[in-house]
C-alpha cells in the first residue's frame, strides 16, 4: 500500500493508473504516480528509495496517524478554550447580577 496523509488513498500495486494519458484535464508539469509496471513516472522531488519497502510504508502510516492525533488534539484544545471563554462570561455575567442584588438589597 502506498499512503499518502491528506486525502489519503492506499493502492494496491498494479490496480491503479495516474498517468498523464488517463488524465481527463492535462495539467503542465504534471506529477503522476502509477501502479501498472508499463507506465511509472515520478516528479524528481517525490522519488521514493525502495519502493514497496513495508518498513517504509509502515514508517509514513504512523507518520500520517501522528499528524492526525496532533490535529485532533489542536481542535480538541480549540473546542475546550472556547467553553472555558463562555464559562468566564457567564461566571462574570452572574457575579455582576449578584453584586447588584446585594447593593440594591441594601439600599
Amino acid at each position: 500500500f502506498t499512503h499518502f496523509c491528506l486525502g489519503s488513498v492506499d493502492t494496491r500495486s498494479k490496480q491503479v493508473d495516474t498517468s498523464p494519458r488517463f488524465q481527463k484535464t492535462q495539467l503542465p508539469d504534471w506529477d503522476s504516480r502509477s501502479t501498472l509496471d508499463q507506465s511509472r513516472s515520478y516528479k524528481p522531488s517525490f522519488q521514493e528509495k525502495g519502493q514497496g519497502n513495508q518498513g517504509e510504508s509502515l514508517e509514513r502510516s504512523l507518520l500520517c496517524k501522528a499528524k492526525e492525533q496532533i490535529q485532533l488534539k489542536r481542535r480538541r484544545r480549540r473546542k475546550i478554550s472556547g467553553i472555558l471563554d463562555a464559562i468566564k462570561a457567564e461566571h462574570r455575567q452572574l457575579r455582576r447580577i449578584s453584586i447588584e442584588f446585594h447593593q440594591s438589597s441594601s439600599i
